[in-house]
Protein backbone atom coordinates (compact mmCIF):
# COMPACT_ATOMS: atom_id res chain seq x y z
CA UNK A 1 0.00 0.00 0.00
CA UNK A 2 1.17 3.07 -0.78
CA UNK A 3 1.18 5.91 1.84
CA UNK A 4 0.24 9.30 -0.40
CA UNK A 5 -2.83 7.11 -2.11
CA UNK A 6 -3.77 5.97 1.42
CA UNK A 7 -3.50 9.93 2.55
CA UNK A 8 -5.48 11.40 -0.43
CA UNK A 9 -7.90 8.57 -0.24
CA UNK A 10 -8.09 9.22 3.99
CA UNK A 11 -8.50 13.09 3.43
CA UNK A 12 -11.21 12.49 0.57
CA UNK A 13 -13.11 10.44 2.98
CA UNK A 14 -12.81 12.92 5.81
CA UNK A 15 -13.95 15.70 3.13
CA UNK A 16 -16.83 13.59 2.33
CA UNK A 17 -20.65 14.53 3.45
CA UNK A 18 -20.31 12.69 7.19
CA UNK A 19 -17.05 11.44 6.63
CA UNK A 20 -15.42 10.97 9.86
CA UNK A 21 -13.59 13.82 11.77
CA UNK A 22 -10.56 12.31 11.70
CA UNK A 23 -8.32 9.19 10.49
CA UNK A 24 -4.76 7.96 11.74
CA UNK A 25 -2.74 5.68 9.42
CA UNK A 26 0.09 3.43 9.46
CA UNK A 27 2.02 1.24 7.35
CA UNK A 28 4.52 -1.30 9.43
CA UNK A 29 6.80 -3.72 7.80
CA UNK A 30 8.78 -6.63 9.45
CA UNK A 31 12.08 -4.65 9.85
CA UNK A 32 10.05 -2.69 12.73
CA UNK A 33 9.54 0.36 10.96
CA UNK A 34 6.06 2.04 11.00
CA UNK A 35 5.18 4.89 8.50
CA UNK A 36 2.37 6.90 9.84
CA UNK A 37 -0.28 10.21 8.43
CA UNK A 38 -3.05 11.73 9.59
CA UNK A 39 -5.91 13.91 8.84
CA UNK A 40 -8.59 15.20 10.08
CA UNK A 41 -10.04 16.43 13.57
CA UNK A 42 -10.16 14.60 17.13
CA UNK A 43 -13.44 15.80 17.37
CA UNK A 44 -16.39 17.10 15.22
CA UNK A 45 -15.79 20.98 15.80
CA UNK A 46 -12.56 21.30 17.28
CA UNK A 47 -9.81 22.42 16.12
CA UNK A 48 -7.16 19.76 17.51
CA UNK A 49 -5.57 17.61 14.73
CA UNK A 50 -5.47 13.94 14.70
CA UNK A 51 -1.75 13.05 15.18
CA UNK A 52 0.49 9.82 15.61
CA UNK A 53 0.09 10.04 19.24
CA UNK A 54 -3.92 10.20 19.18
CA UNK A 55 -5.44 7.64 21.01
CA UNK A 56 -8.27 5.81 19.68
CA UNK A 57 -10.79 2.63 21.00
CA UNK A 58 -9.90 -0.27 18.73
CA UNK A 59 -12.88 -2.11 19.17
CA UNK A 60 -12.61 -5.76 18.11
CA UNK A 61 -8.87 -5.36 17.70
CA UNK A 62 -8.36 -5.75 21.19
CA UNK A 63 -9.02 -9.43 20.10
CA UNK A 64 -6.24 -9.93 18.60
CA UNK A 65 -4.04 -8.65 21.84
CA UNK A 66 -5.55 -10.99 24.26
CA UNK A 67 -4.89 -13.65 21.69
CA UNK A 68 -1.39 -12.67 21.98
CA UNK A 69 -1.68 -12.92 26.15
CA UNK A 70 -3.35 -16.10 26.12
CA UNK A 71 -0.76 -17.91 23.62
CA UNK A 72 1.98 -16.46 24.86
CA UNK A 73 0.62 -17.62 28.65
CA UNK A 74 -0.17 -21.34 27.55
CA UNK A 75 3.10 -22.21 25.20
CA UNK A 76 5.53 -20.15 27.33
CA UNK A 77 4.04 -22.50 30.37
CA UNK A 78 4.22 -25.66 27.88
CA UNK A 79 0.26 -26.19 28.05
CA UNK A 80 -1.64 -26.83 25.26
CA UNK A 81 -4.02 -24.38 23.71
CA UNK A 82 -6.39 -27.89 22.63
CA UNK A 83 -6.61 -29.73 25.81
CA UNK A 84 -10.06 -28.37 27.75
CA UNK A 85 -10.21 -25.38 30.33
CA UNK A 86 -12.29 -27.72 32.72
CA UNK A 87 -14.61 -26.75 35.67
CA UNK A 88 -11.85 -25.48 37.69
CA UNK A 89 -10.11 -23.45 35.31
CA UNK A 90 -11.54 -20.30 36.67
CA UNK A 91 -10.97 -20.55 40.10
CA UNK A 92 -12.58 -23.08 43.30
CA UNK A 93 -16.30 -22.64 42.13
CA UNK A 94 -16.86 -25.53 39.95
CA UNK A 95 -18.67 -25.03 36.73
CA UNK A 96 -20.64 -26.31 34.19
CA UNK A 97 -17.88 -26.45 31.43
CA UNK A 98 -18.27 -29.15 28.92
CA UNK A 99 -15.28 -31.07 28.07
CA UNK A 100 -14.93 -29.12 24.54
CA UNK A 101 -14.19 -26.08 25.41
CA UNK A 102 -10.59 -25.53 25.14
CA UNK A 103 -8.45 -22.17 24.82
CA UNK A 104 -8.56 -22.71 21.19
CA UNK A 105 -12.02 -23.22 20.28
CA UNK A 106 -12.78 -19.57 21.89
CA UNK A 107 -9.80 -18.23 19.95
CA UNK A 108 -10.89 -19.20 16.79
CA UNK A 109 -14.69 -18.46 17.50
CA UNK A 110 -15.48 -22.55 16.75
CA UNK A 111 -16.99 -22.79 20.89
CA UNK A 112 -20.66 -22.51 19.84
CA UNK A 113 -21.08 -19.70 22.11
CA UNK A 114 -23.61 -16.69 21.25
CA UNK A 115 -22.22 -13.91 20.39
CA UNK A 116 -24.45 -12.43 23.74
CA UNK A 117 -24.21 -8.78 25.04
CA UNK A 118 -23.25 -6.19 23.53
CA UNK A 119 -20.16 -4.56 23.91
CA UNK A 120 -20.73 -1.91 26.85
CA UNK A 121 -23.87 -3.18 28.51
CA UNK A 122 -23.97 -4.80 32.01
CA UNK A 123 -25.88 -8.20 30.76
CA UNK A 124 -22.67 -10.33 30.76
CA UNK A 125 -23.31 -11.28 34.47
CA UNK A 126 -20.99 -14.24 35.72
CA UNK A 127 -18.84 -14.95 32.85
CA UNK A 128 -17.64 -18.62 33.91
CA UNK A 129 -21.38 -19.09 33.88
CA UNK A 130 -21.38 -18.87 29.77
CA UNK A 131 -19.38 -22.12 29.12
CA UNK A 132 -22.76 -24.02 30.47
CA UNK A 133 -24.49 -22.18 26.81
CA UNK A 134 -21.12 -23.39 24.78
CA UNK A 135 -22.98 -25.51 21.97
CA UNK A 136 -19.97 -26.77 19.70
CA UNK A 137 -20.85 -27.58 15.83
CA UNK A 138 -17.31 -29.04 14.71
CA UNK A 139 -15.22 -26.38 13.37
CA UNK A 140 -18.27 -24.00 12.70
CA UNK A 141 -17.33 -20.40 13.26
CA UNK A 142 -19.64 -18.42 15.05
CA UNK A 143 -18.22 -15.19 16.46
CA UNK A 144 -18.58 -14.43 19.71
CA UNK A 145 -17.14 -11.24 22.03
CA UNK A 146 -18.43 -13.78 25.09
CA UNK A 147 -15.77 -15.89 24.14
CA UNK A 148 -13.26 -13.68 24.28
CA UNK A 149 -14.72 -12.28 27.56
CA UNK A 150 -13.82 -15.48 29.25
CA UNK A 151 -10.28 -15.58 27.95
CA UNK A 152 -10.19 -12.40 29.70
CA UNK A 153 -11.29 -13.99 33.12
CA UNK A 154 -9.21 -17.09 32.57
CA UNK A 155 -6.35 -14.91 32.22
CA UNK A 156 -7.00 -12.74 35.11
CA UNK A 157 -7.46 -15.94 36.99
CA UNK A 158 -4.12 -17.39 35.83
CA UNK A 159 -2.31 -13.85 36.26
CA UNK A 160 -3.77 -11.26 38.38
CA UNK A 161 -5.92 -7.96 36.78
CA UNK A 162 -6.15 -7.50 32.96
CA UNK A 163 -3.25 -4.25 33.22
CA UNK A 164 -1.12 -7.46 34.70
CA UNK A 165 -1.51 -9.62 32.21
CA UNK A 166 -1.48 -7.12 29.13
CA UNK A 167 1.71 -6.24 30.36
CA UNK A 168 3.40 -9.45 31.00
CA UNK A 169 1.83 -11.48 28.23
CA UNK A 170 1.85 -9.19 25.59
CA UNK A 171 3.39 -5.38 26.12
CA UNK A 172 6.25 -6.48 27.30
CA UNK A 173 7.37 -9.75 25.33
CA UNK A 174 5.91 -8.44 22.08
CA UNK A 175 7.86 -5.01 22.38
CA UNK A 176 4.16 -3.70 21.90
CA UNK A 177 3.76 0.14 23.16
CA UNK A 178 0.94 2.89 23.09
CA UNK A 179 -2.18 0.37 23.70
CA UNK A 180 -3.83 0.08 26.91
CA UNK A 181 -6.80 -0.45 28.28
CA UNK A 182 -7.05 3.44 28.96
CA UNK A 183 -5.16 6.12 27.72
CA UNK A 184 -2.35 7.67 30.27
CA UNK A 185 -3.26 10.99 31.72
CA UNK A 186 -3.09 14.24 29.46
CA UNK A 187 -3.12 12.03 26.97
CA UNK A 188 -4.43 13.25 23.34
CA UNK A 189 -7.68 11.26 22.75
CA UNK A 190 -10.14 11.33 20.14
CA UNK A 191 -14.07 11.32 20.43
CA UNK A 192 -16.14 9.09 18.85
CA UNK A 193 -18.70 10.61 16.17
CA UNK A 194 -22.06 8.50 15.37
CA UNK A 195 -24.70 9.38 12.36
CA UNK A 196 -27.64 10.81 14.31
CA UNK A 197 -30.69 8.91 12.01
CA UNK A 198 -32.74 11.98 13.86
CA UNK A 199 -30.70 14.84 13.16
CA UNK A 200 -29.21 13.28 9.59
CA UNK A 201 -25.99 14.45 11.40
CA UNK A 202 -22.56 13.73 12.67
CA UNK A 203 -22.52 13.61 16.57
CA UNK A 204 -20.19 13.48 18.92
CA UNK A 205 -20.91 9.62 21.07
CA UNK A 206 -19.77 8.41 24.64
CA UNK A 207 -19.89 4.79 25.65
CA UNK A 208 -21.62 5.67 29.18
CA UNK A 209 -20.21 2.80 30.64
CA UNK A 210 -17.79 0.23 29.64
CA UNK A 211 -17.74 -3.54 31.64
CA UNK A 212 -14.45 -4.60 32.65
CA UNK A 213 -15.10 -8.03 31.80
CA UNK A 214 -15.84 -7.21 28.35
CA UNK A 215 -12.45 -5.39 27.95
CA UNK A 216 -10.54 -8.08 26.23
CA UNK A 217 -13.31 -8.67 23.50
CA UNK A 218 -12.99 -4.95 22.82
CA UNK A 219 -12.29 -1.98 25.16
CA UNK A 220 -8.35 -1.47 24.30
CA UNK A 221 -6.84 1.59 23.17
CA UNK A 222 -3.83 2.68 21.08
CA UNK A 223 -2.49 4.92 18.87
CA UNK A 224 -1.44 4.72 15.39
CA UNK A 225 2.39 4.54 16.55
CA UNK A 226 0.77 1.86 18.73
CA UNK A 227 -0.88 -0.23 16.72
CA UNK A 228 1.90 -0.07 14.05
CA UNK A 229 3.80 -1.90 17.08
CA UNK A 230 1.45 -4.26 16.97
CA UNK A 231 1.43 -5.30 13.10
CA UNK A 232 5.24 -5.14 13.16
CA UNK A 233 5.36 -7.77 16.02
CA UNK A 234 3.35 -9.92 13.84
CA UNK A 235 4.94 -9.62 11.05
CA UNK A 236 8.27 -10.10 12.64
CA UNK A 237 7.85 -11.53 16.33
CA UNK A 238 11.02 -10.82 18.58
CA UNK A 239 12.22 -14.00 19.75
CA UNK A 240 11.39 -18.15 19.26
CA UNK A 241 8.53 -18.09 22.02
CA UNK A 242 6.64 -15.18 20.45
CA UNK A 243 7.16 -16.92 17.02
CA UNK A 244 5.70 -20.06 18.26
CA UNK A 245 2.63 -17.50 19.59
CA UNK A 246 2.33 -16.10 16.02
CA UNK A 247 2.82 -19.44 14.15
CA UNK A 248 -0.38 -20.52 16.39
CA UNK A 249 -2.24 -17.07 15.96
CA UNK A 250 -2.08 -17.31 12.01
CA UNK A 251 -3.03 -21.23 11.73
CA UNK A 252 -6.52 -21.80 10.84
CA UNK A 253 -8.97 -23.03 13.41
CA UNK A 254 -12.19 -23.21 11.69
CA UNK A 255 -13.92 -24.12 8.49
CA UNK A 256 -13.52 -21.79 5.53
CA UNK A 257 -17.25 -19.56 5.76
CA UNK A 258 -16.74 -16.83 3.45
CA UNK A 259 -15.49 -15.51 0.07
CA UNK A 260 -12.14 -16.49 -1.08
CA UNK A 261 -11.89 -19.04 1.54
CA UNK A 262 -11.99 -16.91 4.23
CA UNK A 263 -11.45 -19.21 8.13
CA UNK A 264 -10.65 -18.14 11.42
CA UNK A 265 -6.90 -18.18 13.05
CA UNK A 266 -6.24 -18.32 16.40
CA UNK A 267 -6.89 -14.81 16.93
CA UNK A 268 -6.86 -13.27 13.08
CA UNK A 269 -9.18 -13.51 10.29
CA UNK A 270 -7.58 -15.63 7.20
CA UNK A 271 -7.70 -15.56 3.56
CA UNK A 272 -5.66 -16.13 0.33
CA UNK A 273 -6.06 -12.88 -2.09
CA UNK A 274 -3.76 -14.23 -5.13
CA UNK A 275 -1.73 -16.10 -3.60
CA UNK A 276 -0.88 -13.95 -0.79
CA UNK A 277 -1.43 -15.19 2.77
CA UNK A 278 -3.47 -12.42 4.27
CA UNK A 279 -4.38 -11.75 7.76
CA UNK A 280 -6.41 -9.21 9.40
CA UNK A 281 -9.15 -7.96 12.01
CA UNK A 282 -11.53 -4.95 11.96
CA UNK A 283 -12.96 -3.43 15.13
CA UNK A 284 -15.88 -0.97 15.75
CA UNK A 285 -17.28 0.32 19.06
CA UNK A 286 -18.86 3.19 20.69
CA UNK A 287 -18.14 5.47 17.61
CA UNK A 288 -14.80 4.42 16.52
CA UNK A 289 -13.67 1.94 13.55
CA UNK A 290 -10.23 0.52 13.35
CA UNK A 291 -8.56 -2.62 10.64
CA UNK A 292 -5.14 -4.26 10.81
CA UNK A 293 -4.77 -5.74 7.77
CA UNK A 294 -1.44 -8.01 7.35
CA UNK A 295 0.53 -9.28 4.25
CA UNK A 296 2.04 -12.03 5.68
CA UNK A 297 4.10 -13.28 3.06
CA UNK A 298 5.51 -9.64 2.09
CA UNK A 299 6.24 -8.22 5.48
CA UNK A 300 4.06 -5.19 5.34
CA UNK A 301 0.82 -4.68 7.04
CA UNK A 302 -1.77 -1.27 6.97
CA UNK A 303 -3.36 0.28 9.72
CA UNK A 304 -6.35 1.91 9.78
CA UNK A 305 -8.00 4.23 12.80
CA UNK A 306 -11.02 6.40 12.13
CA UNK A 307 -13.38 8.34 15.04
CA UNK A 308 -16.65 7.42 13.18
CA UNK A 309 -18.75 4.19 13.17
CA UNK A 310 -21.52 3.06 11.03
CA UNK A 311 -22.51 1.55 7.84
CA UNK A 312 -20.13 4.18 5.59
CA UNK A 313 -16.78 5.56 5.04
CA UNK A 314 -15.48 2.75 6.85
CA UNK A 315 -11.36 1.91 7.02
CA UNK A 316 -11.97 -1.11 4.22
CA UNK A 317 -14.24 1.98 1.53
CA UNK A 318 -10.59 3.89 2.39
CA UNK A 319 -8.08 0.96 1.56
CA UNK A 320 -10.31 0.23 -1.08
CA UNK A 321 -10.21 4.24 -2.29
CA UNK A 322 -6.28 3.84 -1.64
CA UNK A 323 -5.85 1.18 -3.84
CA UNK A 324 -8.09 2.42 -6.89
CA UNK A 325 -5.68 5.68 -6.62
CA UNK A 326 -7.46 8.10 -9.02
CA UNK A 327 -11.39 6.36 -7.96
CA UNK A 328 -11.59 7.87 -4.71
CA UNK A 329 -15.00 9.13 -4.61
CA UNK A 330 -16.83 5.93 -6.03
CA UNK A 331 -15.30 3.85 -3.10
CA UNK A 332 -16.25 7.19 -0.16
CA UNK A 333 -19.93 6.13 -0.74
CA UNK A 334 -20.66 2.41 -2.13
CA UNK A 335 -23.07 1.52 -3.88
CA UNK A 336 -25.75 -1.06 -2.83
CA UNK A 337 -26.49 -4.42 -4.74
CA UNK A 338 -29.84 -4.79 -6.01
CA UNK A 339 -32.47 -6.06 -3.63
CA UNK A 340 -33.34 -9.74 -4.65
CA UNK A 341 -36.71 -10.69 -5.35
CA UNK A 342 -38.87 -11.69 -2.65
CA UNK A 343 -40.57 -15.46 -1.85
CA UNK A 344 -43.51 -16.13 -3.82
CA UNK A 345 -46.60 -15.61 -1.41
CA UNK A 346 -48.07 -18.27 0.49
CA UNK A 347 -44.77 -19.57 1.40
CA UNK A 348 -43.84 -21.39 4.36
CA UNK A 349 -41.24 -19.78 6.35
CA UNK A 350 -39.09 -21.24 9.29
CA UNK A 351 -37.56 -18.61 12.08
CA UNK A 352 -34.15 -18.96 13.18
CA UNK A 353 -32.94 -16.20 16.10
CA UNK A 354 -29.01 -14.80 16.43
CA UNK A 355 -28.78 -12.55 19.45
CA UNK A 356 -25.48 -10.86 17.25
CA UNK A 357 -27.72 -10.36 13.90
CA UNK A 358 -31.35 -10.76 14.41
CA UNK A 359 -34.54 -12.95 12.89
CA UNK A 360 -33.76 -14.82 9.88
CA UNK A 361 -36.88 -16.65 7.88
CA UNK A 362 -35.97 -19.37 5.20
CA UNK A 363 -38.84 -21.32 3.39
CA UNK A 364 -39.55 -24.89 4.84
CA UNK A 365 -37.73 -26.74 1.95
CA UNK A 366 -34.21 -28.21 1.27
CA UNK A 367 -32.06 -26.56 0.45
CA UNK A 368 -33.95 -22.96 0.84
CA UNK A 369 -34.13 -20.80 -2.05
CA UNK A 370 -35.47 -17.69 -0.69
CA UNK A 371 -36.48 -16.02 2.64
CA UNK A 372 -35.72 -12.81 4.41
CA UNK A 373 -33.69 -11.30 6.98
CA UNK A 374 -35.03 -8.82 9.44
CA UNK A 375 -37.69 -8.37 7.28
CA UNK A 376 -35.36 -7.96 3.57
CA UNK A 377 -35.39 -10.23 1.23
CA UNK A 378 -32.37 -12.91 0.10
CA UNK A 379 -32.28 -15.27 -2.80
CA UNK A 380 -30.28 -18.13 -2.03
CA UNK A 381 -28.62 -20.70 -4.68
CA UNK A 382 -26.39 -24.47 -3.81
CA UNK A 383 -22.57 -23.73 -4.25
CA UNK A 384 -21.26 -26.84 -3.25
CA UNK A 385 -22.53 -29.52 -0.53
CA UNK A 386 -24.06 -27.96 2.55
CA UNK A 387 -23.32 -24.56 1.66
CA UNK A 388 -25.61 -21.96 -0.16
CA UNK A 389 -24.25 -18.04 -1.48
CA UNK A 390 -26.40 -15.26 -2.47
CA UNK A 391 -27.42 -11.68 -2.09
CA UNK A 392 -29.11 -9.98 0.50
CA UNK A 393 -29.82 -6.23 1.05
CA UNK A 394 -26.92 -5.48 2.17
CA UNK A 395 -24.07 -7.79 -0.07
CA UNK A 396 -23.74 -11.31 -0.40
CA UNK A 397 -23.88 -14.07 2.26
CA UNK A 398 -22.90 -17.87 2.74
CA UNK A 399 -25.41 -20.18 4.38
CA UNK A 400 -23.47 -22.89 5.70
CA UNK A 401 -26.23 -25.97 6.82
CA UNK A 402 -24.70 -29.03 9.08
CA UNK A 403 -24.75 -32.33 7.69
CA UNK A 404 -28.51 -34.12 7.49
CA UNK A 405 -28.95 -37.16 9.89
CA UNK A 406 -31.04 -39.98 9.38
CA UNK A 407 -34.56 -39.48 7.48
CA UNK A 408 -34.18 -35.71 9.05
CA UNK A 409 -32.02 -34.79 5.29
CA UNK A 410 -35.61 -33.62 4.17
CA UNK A 411 -36.23 -30.73 6.73
CA UNK A 412 -33.97 -27.68 7.46
CA UNK A 413 -31.98 -28.56 10.63
CA UNK A 414 -32.12 -26.85 14.18
CA UNK A 415 -29.35 -24.72 13.42
CA UNK A 416 -27.28 -23.28 10.98
CA UNK A 417 -24.92 -19.96 10.21
CA UNK A 418 -25.51 -17.25 7.93
CA UNK A 419 -21.64 -15.31 7.28
CA UNK A 420 -20.12 -16.99 10.30
CA UNK A 421 -23.39 -16.08 12.96
CA UNK A 422 -24.94 -19.25 14.46
CA UNK A 423 -29.07 -19.19 14.22
CA UNK A 424 -30.95 -21.36 16.30
CA UNK A 425 -34.22 -21.89 15.23
CA UNK A 426 -37.04 -20.61 17.28
CA UNK A 427 -41.31 -20.92 18.05
CA UNK A 428 -42.00 -17.70 16.04
CA UNK A 429 -44.44 -18.31 13.44
CA UNK A 430 -43.71 -15.97 10.00
CA UNK A 431 -46.85 -13.76 9.43
CA UNK A 432 -46.33 -10.37 7.21
CA UNK A 433 -50.02 -9.36 8.53
CA UNK A 434 -49.32 -8.08 11.75
CA UNK A 435 -48.80 -4.37 12.92
CA UNK A 436 -47.17 -2.89 15.55
CA UNK A 437 -49.07 -0.53 17.65
CA UNK A 438 -47.77 2.79 17.10
CA UNK A 439 -48.41 3.46 21.08
CA UNK A 440 -44.76 1.89 21.78
CA UNK A 441 -42.75 4.36 19.72
CA UNK A 442 -40.68 6.74 21.02
CA UNK A 443 -36.81 6.66 22.26
CA UNK A 444 -35.39 4.23 24.34
CA UNK A 445 -32.30 4.44 26.74
CA UNK A 446 -29.81 3.25 29.09
CA UNK A 447 -26.51 5.02 28.05
CA UNK A 448 -27.14 4.17 24.53
CA UNK A 449 -30.63 4.75 23.11
CA UNK A 450 -32.88 3.07 20.44
CA UNK A 451 -35.58 4.96 18.80
CA UNK A 452 -38.42 3.52 17.55
CA UNK A 453 -40.90 5.36 14.43
CA UNK A 454 -44.27 4.01 13.12
CA UNK A 455 -44.85 5.17 9.33
CA UNK A 456 -48.41 5.86 8.31
CA UNK A 457 -48.33 2.81 6.23
CA UNK A 458 -47.47 0.88 9.22
CA UNK A 459 -43.33 0.18 8.36
CA UNK A 460 -41.43 0.34 11.59
CA UNK A 461 -37.76 2.18 11.77
CA UNK A 462 -35.48 1.31 14.45
CA UNK A 463 -32.68 3.83 14.87
CA UNK A 464 -29.70 3.59 17.61
CA UNK A 465 -26.62 5.40 18.87
CA UNK A 466 -25.58 1.30 19.02
CA UNK A 467 -25.90 1.16 14.71
CA UNK A 468 -25.24 4.44 13.92
CA UNK A 469 -27.62 4.09 11.30
CA UNK A 470 -31.80 3.48 11.16
CA UNK A 471 -32.98 0.34 9.71
CA UNK A 472 -36.71 -1.08 8.95
CA UNK A 473 -37.81 -3.92 11.15
CA UNK A 474 -40.18 -6.47 10.93
CA UNK A 475 -43.10 -6.20 12.83
CA UNK A 476 -43.71 -10.10 14.96
CA UNK A 477 -46.97 -8.35 16.86
CA UNK A 478 -47.85 -5.29 18.60
CA UNK A 479 -45.40 -5.29 21.23
CA UNK A 480 -42.70 -7.14 19.63
CA UNK A 481 -40.40 -6.40 16.71
CA UNK A 482 -36.96 -7.81 14.75
CA UNK A 483 -34.19 -6.11 13.66
CA UNK A 484 -30.40 -6.33 13.70
CA UNK A 485 -30.44 -6.66 17.37
CA UNK A 486 -32.13 -9.47 17.09
CA UNK A 487 -35.98 -9.92 18.76
CA UNK A 488 -37.43 -6.07 20.69
CA UNK A 489 -39.77 -6.55 23.49
CA UNK A 490 -41.81 -4.00 24.81
CA UNK A 491 -43.70 -3.94 27.86
CA UNK A 492 -45.17 -1.75 30.69
CA UNK A 493 -43.02 -1.41 34.22
CA UNK A 494 -43.96 0.83 36.80
CA UNK A 495 -45.38 3.55 34.98
CA UNK A 496 -42.62 3.94 32.37
CA UNK A 497 -41.89 1.67 28.53
CA UNK A 498 -39.90 -0.52 28.61
CA UNK A 499 -38.06 -2.34 25.67
CA UNK A 500 -35.97 -5.47 26.17
CA UNK A 501 -33.47 -6.35 23.48
CA UNK A 502 -32.46 -9.84 23.25
CA UNK A 503 -29.21 -10.36 24.75
CA UNK A 504 -28.91 -6.57 25.75
CA UNK A 505 -30.08 -4.61 28.90
CA UNK A 506 -33.67 -3.10 29.15
CA UNK A 507 -34.06 0.21 27.21
CA UNK A 508 -36.32 2.79 29.94
CA UNK A 509 -38.58 4.99 27.73
CA UNK A 510 -40.94 7.61 28.50
CA UNK A 511 -43.08 7.56 31.94
CA UNK A 512 -46.91 6.92 30.75
CA UNK A 513 -50.10 8.57 31.98
CA UNK A 514 -51.64 6.38 33.29
CA UNK A 515 -49.25 4.59 35.15
CA UNK A 516 -49.58 0.83 36.52
CA UNK A 517 -47.91 -2.61 35.02
CA UNK A 518 -48.21 -5.00 32.93
CA UNK A 519 -46.51 -8.19 32.00
CA UNK A 520 -44.21 -8.35 28.74
CA UNK A 521 -45.49 -9.02 25.60
CA UNK A 522 -45.46 -12.62 23.61
CA UNK A 523 -44.33 -12.50 20.04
Amino acid sequence: MDLPALRAAAEAQCLAAKGPPGLALALAYADGSVRSACVGHARLGDTEAVTPQTWFRLGSISKVVTALAVLHRLLGAGDDPDRPLGPSAFGADPRRAPDSVTPAALLCHVAGLPDGAALGTPALGDATSWLACARPFGRRFSYSNLGYALLGAWLQEQVGGSETWLRQHALEPFGLRNIAFAPPPGARRAAGHVLDPAAGALAPFELAFTDDRLGPAGFLWATADGLGSLATALLSPPDELCRGVVERLTTPGSEAFGAGGLRMGHGLFLLDRGGRRIGFHDGEIGGFRSLLQLDLAAGHATCVLSNLSGPEHGPRDLLAAAARKGDVKSAVKPVPPAAPEAAPAGTRLRCYLSAGAGLLELEERTPPRHGRWNGAPLALAPREPGILGGVGATGPLQLRLPEPKGAAGDRLPDHLHLNGQLFRACALRSNRTRRFDPAWQGRYDNGYWIEVKVAPDGRVVVASTLTGFAEEALALGARSLACSFGLLVFRLAAGRRWLRALALNGFAGPPTAAGGDDAPASP
